[in-house]
């Protein structure tokens, strides 16, 4: 709980940015089409590419833990947030590809600080993500020390610590390279 203050704190800050470069940066004119820059074009795809095999690995072992003899005992547990994290991950990159396959045709050093805030925030979310599921399944071993936080509240407090400022930077990021939100990540209790 004592955390609570400093990320609204955070999340706060993040929003008073935002609307500071917002308003100190007039916008830029839309500017006649370019042709798309190649490299950008091959390594958005690249990056599209990975985060996609990572994906199909990832629900491949989601899948595979299915047959486990006892998944909710710790090394059970264990695999299990191991291969939901892997699909987390492979979203997040095969999203990233996206931005950058996406700004092969954009211009400027604020599309290109923008889109930086983007990959920046993504890779935040998938932390949170991945710390959240990993800390998550201890629901199904609760820990023995008394005053050990709940599982539950553990895995909210560490993907408010990690993806509130993640999803602030992609926020404020989409907002510098007009780009619109492609991923968008829940959480409940």
């Amino acid at each position: 709980m004592a955390l609570v203050v400093p990320l609204a704190l955070i999340v706060l800050g993040s929003l008073l940015l935002d609307a500071a470069v917002r308003m100190l940066l007039p916008p830029e004119p839309d500017p006649a089409p370019s042709p798309a820059n190649p490299i950008f074009r091959v390594l958005g795809l690249a990056v599209m590419v990975l985060g996609l095999i990572n994906t199909i690995r990832g629900v491949g072992a989601v899948l595979a833990t299915m047959d486990l003899p006892d998944p909710y005992s710790v090394p059970g547990a264990r695999a299990i947030a191991d291969a939901a994290g892997a699909v987390v991950w492979g979203a997040m990159i095969l999203t990233i590809g996206a931005y950058i396959w996406r700004g092969a045709k954009r211009r400027g050093a604020r599309d290109r600080g923008g889109r930086l805030l983007i990959v920046a925030g993504y890779v935040l979310v998938a932390v949170a993500l991945s710390e959240a599921i990993d800390v998550g399944t201890g629901i199904w071993n609760p820990p023995t020390d008394p005053d050990a936080l709940d599982p539950d509240d553990e895995a909210l407090v560490t993907f408010l610590a990690w993806g509130a400022p993640g999803a602030a930077l992609v926020h404020i990021g989409a907002g510098l390279a007009h780009e619109k939100i492609l991923a968008k990540a829940t959480f409940s209790t």
